[in-house]
């Protein structure tokens, strides 16, 4: 019962938010444009390499270290979440190694100093969070809608033979699992505070606004949301992951400050994970 009516509350107040966000994006004028990350070729490339290199260097050197957790009952619901934090550190260090002047001494790479701010919109707490709430709301029920349809699409094609994987991503089928309290505190803290800061920096601050200097913003938007979504490797998620990275660029668009995605992306995975633990009671009644 619990989850019903959370669920309602989620998809009336998100719809009604909707509507709202459209009518004021008719009525509103048009704002300046967020600035592009105009870097050239080369400290962009720096940048990617950078970035995948650490994001599976790091998660990979975790993954081995921690293989022998396998056979270990007390240590196997650690390893997941170990090995996602050790590739959201590999982005999080790409980032601070190419934007931040004390870490950009460290490497060789000489690029010519840039005003670069990730937030050209100064906004108070109140206003970031507000307009990350606005935002996570109004996009919940289009995200459910095309992740329910996407979902009986791939449930159509396996019933016609195609070998079509279901799965759920790693953290979420864990945290569905009973892994114990401190487990799942870990888990918390990755999909709520740690994944938002370093995907958001990463894919709209730093990726959208790259692409936004070389392409049509139509065009960074998808590039970017569909690098969003394929890096979490799930075909499953693969839509709404899509959907959501394109949201989240036009809620980085409207405010200009790095600082509402990332309250967006937070409250959407602290929705998920309210989900699943109303969906484990309701299993749990007898």
């Amino acid at each position: 019962m619990a989850l019903v009516i959370y669920f309602w509350i989620i998809l009336i107040a998100g719809f009604v938010l909707l509507v709202q966000d459209s009518r004021e994006e008719s009525r509103t004028p048009a704002r300046n444009p967020l600035p592009a990350w105009n870097a050239d070729i080369l400290e962009f490339l720096l940048f990617v390499s950078m970035l995948l290199f650490l994001y599976a260097g790091l998660g990979g050197l975790v993954a081995i270290a921690t293989e022998d957790w396998r056979a270990n009952p007390i240590l196997k619901p650690w390893r997941t979440p170990m090995v996602a934090l050790g590739s959201q550190a590999g982005m999080l260090l790409t980032v601070l190694f190419l934007f931040h002047p004390s870490f950009k001494r460290l490497i060789s790479f000489d690029a010519p100093e840039k005003i670069f701010s990730f937030s050209p919109l100064r906004l108070g707490f109140g206003e970031y969070f507000k307009h990350g709430l606005f935002a996570a709301l109004a996009a919940l029920p289009l995200i459910m809608a095309i992740g329910k349809g996407w979902e009986s699409l791939l449930m159509w094609l396996e019933d016609l033979g195609f070998h079509v994987a279901l799965n759920r991503q790693d953290l979420l089928d864990l945290f569905a699992n009973e892994s114990g309290v401190a487990v799942s505190i870990t888990m918390i803290v990755l999909a709520v505070v740690v994944a938002p800061i370093t995907e958001e920096i990463v894919f709209r601050g730093a990726l959208y606004r790259y692409l936004k200097g070389r392409f049509s913003p139509r065009s960074a938007m998808v590039f970017s949301s569909l690098c969003f979504a394929l890096i979490h490797w799930n075909l499953l998620a693969a839509m709404p992951l899509f959907l959501l990275g394109m949201l989240l660029c036009r809620a980085y668009e409207k405010s200009q400050n790095i600082l509402v995605p990332i309250c967006f992306h937070a409250l959407f995975n602290a929705n998920t994970i309210a989900t699943l633990i109303l969906a484990s009671q309701v299993d749990a009644i007898p």
